[in-house]
């Protein structure tokens, strides 16, 4: 009786351990992609048969069939309306056709040629996790039996890892890898994963650990935008940058030369020879003198002043009313000048303020009230110069005299004259007008 207990639970121990050790994973096997360019279709379509078949001599996994997976991919095409997946080869067709046939893991593999020798790259990647859990890589020289020779190597390595001992896997538990998409609508962005670049061109995927890590967008242009996200599962993250405002050079000052000093050189005086005294001749006798002229203007005679006649006067007393009218106008326009140059110069105090989504729209509001202030400067102006001209008309009308535009001689004042001739005097007078 004790034996059949013993029996029963040893039975009941070797159990758990025979499934777990039967448990198979169901993989599917994605088609080989020549990333060279160089290899033939048709030989690239029997390494993926091949390789397909040496997976499933392994008896390591499960290997989907080829037409139930030729036939999913058809309907992912079928529903997404997406062209681009007729040959799947990138990971955003190839993960959500594995995930579409249940598999729990996908074989995929790529030939590149590099240095003289070409390669063929297999990764596993884990559905579940949408990370690559292993990979490997052989060499060939590109001939259809090179390419057979590392197939067989890769399957090879396979085995072998999967027969590894106990003893070498290690004891610390591996960190968890998790694919994170990031998409942008900026041009020309790239990105930054703890420091690191992770991707030039974007939409792409990124494999990181489970955890907390900085990424850092940038673009020329562009403000950079770096958060610390924790990643506890693959997942989308789509950023857009905001602009840089436009930086507004200064005018260029322009440094007139001063005028050199002219120095003016005093011109030589010429040396002027002694002149020889004469001798002192004796006084003549006195003569007598000579009549004296004596000249004095008489004023014109006084009488009633001619009445001025003005054409014009009403007309230039409305063109200067015209001309304040306009000057005012001027002065309003200077006023709005100053009145937007300070909202404009509010809003872009308070800029960075505001939320990274309104200051684009803050931007440009500082920008209309730019405008508005430019031109409200070109009116004030305008309003100046005509308001300036206007006046000047006014008061050239309000003043003219009919009597300007005619021609006559300057009259001039009577003259009074009186002559001495020593005993006698002689006055006459001359008038003329």
């Amino acid at each position: 009786m004790k034996k059949i207990w013993v029996l029963l639970l040893a039975a009941l121990i070797a159990l758990p351990l025979f499934a777990a050790e039967q448990k198979k994973f169901k993989i599917a096997v994605m088609d080989v992609e020549d990333l060279s360019g160089t290899l033939d279709p048709n030989l690239l379509k029997s390494a993926t048969e091949y390789l397909r078949s040496k997976l499933v001599a392994t008896g390591l996994y499960v290997v989907i069939d080829k037409t139930r997976q030729q036939e999913k991919l058809k309907g992912i095409i079928k529903d997404s309306k997406k062209e681009s997946y007729q040959e799947c080869f990138d990971k955003n067709c190839q993960i959500p056709l594995g995930q579409a046939l249940a598999a729990d893991n996908i074989l995929r593999s790529s030939i590149t040629f590099f240095g003289g020798m070409y390669s063929i790259a297999t990764e596993l990647v884990d559905l579940a996790k949408e990370a690559t859990v292993a990979g490997l890589v052989a060499d060939f020289d590109g001939s259809p039996k090179g390419m057979r020779d590392a197939i067989n190597k890769i399957i090879d390595d396979m085995l072998a890892q999967s027969k590894a001992p106990a003893t070498a896997i290690k004891t610390a538990a591996e960190p968890e890898t998790l694919a994170v998409q990031f998409e942008t609508a900026t041009p020309g962005a790239t990105l930054s994963v703890d420091g690191k670049e992770a991707c030039k061109k974007i939409p792409c995927f990124v494999d990181v650990t489970k955890g907390t890590h900085t990424f850092e967008l940038k673009a020329a242009g562009h403000q950079t935008r770096k958060e610390s996200v924790a990643i506890t599962e693959s997942r989308l993250i789509k950023w857009d940058l905001v602009a840089n405002a436009p930086v507004v050079k200064p005018a260029p000052v322009v440094v007139q030369p001063k005028p050199q000093p002219v120095i003016v050189q005093p011109k030589p005086q010429p040396k002027i020879a002694p002149q020889p005294v004469a001798k002192a001749e004796p006084a003549p006798a006195a003569a007598s003198p000579a009549p004296v002229e004596v000249k004095k203007d008489v004023p014109k005679p006084t009488g009633p002043e001619p009445e001025v006649d003005r054409p014009y006067l009403w007309w230039g007393v409305g063109t200067l009313g015209v001309a304040a009218a306009v000057f005012g106008v001027a002065w309003y326009f200077s006023a709005e000048v100053g009145s937007n140059l300070d909202k404009r110069n509010d809003l872009m105090q308070d800029y960075y303020s505001y939320p990274i989504a309104q200051r684009p729209e803050v931007y440009q509001k500082a920008l209309d009230y730019e405008d508005k202030a430019k031109f409200n400067d070109t009116m004030r102006i305008v309003m100046f110069s005509v308001s300036g001209a206007a006046a000047v008309a006014g008061t050239v009308l309000a003043i003219w005299q009919s009597d300007w535009s005619q021609s006559e001689p300057t009259p001039e004042s009577p003259k009074v004259s009186f002559y001495f001739d020593g005993s006698s005097v002689y006055a006459g007078a001359s008038f003329s007008y």
